[in-house]
């Protein structure tokens, strides 16, 4: 028996009234999980709880030896209070999630890593003003969990981002991993957590950064495809 805590990345409707939920938890990682009865009138509550994104508190029949578990007990962890009414938090949510299952593989353990991403979404839960940026900072913040950070080397001769890289290097108009220089000295800027809106004012720069970033992504996560959620909240990102 497994008590853990855990962030749901999946969902799948299995039968009449089951669901197979891929779940990041704390003590053993990214695995699958079967629960039975969902969709009953004796467990209207149930449906709810196993929304996508919700932190959840769990006791599962775990064993190393197999690819499913079952659920024995599940509740909320934590009650989110602003994403499921607030669109624009909604949005960088989605994103976050589309990040995560993109680019969280395997079934290793993570505590650092799931400690991060529950702080990251209670944060943009609880915080009483949006920052526009959020997403930004989060691609950002997840790269050095995940291993892959950018090397914070930016200088006059150092001024163009290298996306294969992940460091600074002299601008070379041949190379297709540069950035130029103009939006590398933005990404450094954002690199060292300074106030984005100071360079990032209009959306269509915000856009620019976030492409580089997730080009940046494809390029060191394997098999990472295009990000839905981008195209579909292309007017808040």
């Amino acid at each position: 028996m497994l008590t853990t805590q855990g962030i749901i990345f999946r969902q799948t409707r299995f039968k009449e009234s089951s669901l197979i939920l891929e779940i990041f938890t704390r003590e053993q990682g990214l695995h699958s999980f079967l629960i039975n009865g969902v969709y009953t009138k004796k467990n209207q509550r149930l449906a709810s709880i196993l929304q996508l994104m919700n932190i959840v508190e769990l006791e599962v029949y775990f064993s190393e030896h197999k690819n499913l578990h079952r659920i024995k007990e599940v509740n909320p962890a934590v009650l989110y209070k602003q994403i499921p009414f607030d669109i624009k938090r909604s949005a960088i949510a989605t994103f976050m999630l589309e990040i995560c299952r993109k680019s969280i593989k395997g079934v290793q353990a993570n505590e650092e890593l799931f400690d991060f991403l529950k702080s990251r979404f209670l944060s943009l839960d609880e915080i009483e003003v949006l920052n526009p940026y959020y997403h930004l900072f989060f691609l950002v913040d997840l790269s050095y969990h995940l291993g892959f950070n950018p090397l914070d080397n930016y200088s006059a001769s150092c001024n163009s981002f290298d996306l294969l890289n992940g460091t600074f290097c002299a601008f070379d108009h041949q190379n297709i991993h540069l950035v130029v220089p103009e939006e590398s000295e933005q990404l450094a800027r954002l690199f060292r957590k300074l106030p984005p809106e100071e360079y990032l004012k209009p959306i269509e720069q915000r856009r620019k950064i976030m492409n580089h970033l997730l080009s940046f992504y494809k390029l060191h996560v394997d098999q990472f495809r295009e990000v839905k959620s981008v195209d579909v909240f292309k007017d808040i990102f």
